[in-house]
């Protein structure tokens, strides 16, 4: 689990990614900007990297970065 700010990220064992928070910058990744306070969601932005185990990810104020075990990297939300 890491915390930023205002939202939180969750890695599973399956390589799979889940969020939840304030999303307003679109940091959360999954596509929109409305925010997740219950049930956290997959994050796929938008297909991007859902067919991607990802291997490690780091998350800052308005921002998160995912790495996959296909050595691609992402970033979500604002620059």
């Amino acid at each position: 689990i890491q915390v930023a700010d205002f939202h939180m990220i969750f890695l599973t064992n399956f390589g799979k990614v889940y969020a939840m928070g304030v999303n307003n910058a679109g940091q959360v990744g999954d596509g929109y900007s409305d925010s997740i306070y219950q049930d956290p969601q997959i994050i796929s932005n938008a297909g991007l990297y859902s067919d991607n185990d990802i291997l490690d990810y780091a998350s800052g104020y308005y921002h998160t970065i995912i790495l996959t075990t296909t050595n691609k990297l992402f970033s979500v939300g604002d620059n």
